[in-house]
């Protein structure tokens, strides 16, 4: 009797491979993910969130044997905090839970946010948004890709930059330069700083933001609402920064010599509607979020797939009426199959930091930390700054912001009474987070445009965007001691 498997019938679809079979797994597990954890939070059925997180632990399963060594300190990180919980804490299991759950809460939201991508990759208006920004004579064009970069931001995350880079590097040819190499390397390195400087502030005030969602969850006594006129002026007062540095360093002479062809494209018919597009948005969560009372994350994990939904169908009613149901469920569900396994750094690290923030928090009494406070005597402001140096220091060297911003930041709220104004800590937070997209080498950020343009990583955040971030990180150290004397 032979060994070897039969082939399949003629006609037949072959049979998948046990990695195919994996594959497909995977991606049903993280769908399912997702889909328990929106549906916990917009029905407040804690138990749908636990089925999740079991989702996460079979997952991780089934990768294990292909953990990169981008993940694997994470994962050895949170396995330390786990073990150290079992034997320490009393109660161990109902610790590690909601560890467990709050982490892969973190990782459904950014997976409920990918959803927008779907839609945006087929979206004839953001094509024609993006190749307007891109067409801008010399003079407009650093401060239209910032502000293409900031608005698209809002709604694509990480796809922006991988959508205006692929069109930036389109257009930025050596032909188009006249021949001149020397002003490839001016626009590339002018485009890119301008995207970079545009992208990193939405994390400083938008909803859709992973960020604001994290640092809402940790801070006490502060909703979004309090909070979104401070994160809005931080991000334009950055932008306006940006152009400036940008408008000094290059001469009037040098900006011409960039200059590329304009474009048939209006205002009017692009970045209006993309503004109107962003607005949307915003308003469907502050709906959702005022009328439903509905925390920031809560309503953002709502928002967005049926936001995204309805924009897929919309699209599919434009080519075929007939067909834009079935179009709408194709697309969503090759959304699922090629999207969301890409996600599965971002799915490891925020799983894993919420599970080393809830464990350590745990394990680390508010009272003992608040008597080590008291002995340092540090008043709240240089608290604040001491924490807002040691999260951008460890991003430089490639440890996630999300860890140390759950771990210090889940430390100091839990101190009763806090010895910090929670709106100056959300401020610490958020604005120190910001700093890792705008210069480590490790960001997601850098590590994408470095990709497309053929430049290390490092040479962006540092090289090039290090004296822009420096003169950031200075003006957030006064911004968080003036909230900590007003709040």
């Amino acid at each position: 009797m032979s060994d070897i498997a039969s082939p399949p019938p003629p006609g037949l679809p072959p049979r998948p491979t046990l990695e195919q079979r994996i594959d497909r797994l995977t991606v049903a597990l993280l769908s399912a993910l997702a889909i328990l954890h929106i549906a916990a939070a917009a029905f407040d059925f804690r138990l749908f969130a636990y089925f999740g997180a079991f989702c996460f632990v079979a997952y991780i399963g089934l990768i294990l044997p292909s953990i990169t060594k981008r993940e694997a300190p994470l994962m050895i990180g949170a396995l330390a905090a786990v073990l150290a919980t079992v034997s320490l804490h009393a109660q161990a299991g109902p610790v590690l839970i909601e560890a467990l759950t709050k982490g892969t809460g973190y990782a459904s939201l950014i997976l409920a946010l990918g959803f927008l991508q779907a839609p945006a990759a087929a979206s004839q208006l953001v094509r024609d948004c993006g190749s307007y920004l891109i067409h801008q004579g010399p003079g407009r064009r650093y401060a239209a890709l910032t502000g293409g970069a900031h608005l698209f931001g809002v709604v694509l995350n990480l796809g922006t930059l991988q959508l205006l880079g692929a069109m930036v590097k389109q257009s930025n040819t050596l032909e188009a330069a006249g021949g001149d190499a020397e002003v490839v390397q001016i626009r590339t390195r002018r485009m890119v700083t301008a995207m970079l400087r545009g992208f990193a502030p939405v994390t400083l005030w938008a909803p859709t933001s992973l960020t604001i969602a994290v640092a809402l969850d940790i801070v006490p006594g502060v909703n979004w609402n309090q909070y979104l006129p401070l994160g809005l002026g931080m991000a334009i007062g950055y932008m306006t920064l940006g152009w400036v540095m940008d408008r000094i360093r290059y001469s009037k002479r040098t900006r011409f010599r960039a200059q590329v062809s304009e474009t048939h494209l209006t205002a009017r018919g692009t970045l209006v509607p993309m503004v109107g597009l962003v607005a949307v948005i915003l308003a469907l969560v502050v709906v959702l979020k005022q009328g439903l009372n509905w925390p920031l994350g809560t309503a953002v994990m709502v928002a967005t797939p049926l936001f995204s939904t309805f924009w897929l169908l919309r699209q599919g009613l434009q080519r075929d009426p007939k067909s834009a149901v079935t179009r709408t469920v194709v697309q969503l569900a090759h959304h699922c199959a090629e999207r969301m396994p890409k996600s599965r750094f971002e799915v490891i690290s925020l799983t894993c930091a919420g599970i080393m923030g809830g464990a350590i928090g745990a394990l680390i009494p508010p009272a003992a930390i608040a008597h080590i406070m008291e002995v340092w005597g540090l008043p709240p402001a240089v608290l604040l700054m001491a924490m807002s140096v040691v999260i951008v220091a460890v991003a430089q060297v490639g440890f996630n912001p999300v860890v140390a911003v759950t771990l210090l930041g889940s430390a100091v709220s839990q101190m009763h009474p806090i010895p910090v104004p929670p709106l100056a800590l959300l401020v610490t937070l958020v604005g120190s987070w910001n700093m890792f997209g705008l210069s480590s080498p490790f960001s997601a950020t850098t590590l994408i445009l470095g990709t497309q343009f053929a430049e290390n990583s490092r040479v962006i955040g540092h090289r090039w965007n290090g004296l822009f971030a420096v003169i950031c990180f200075c003006s957030l150290q006064v911004i968080i001691v003036a909230t900590t004397l007003l709040a």
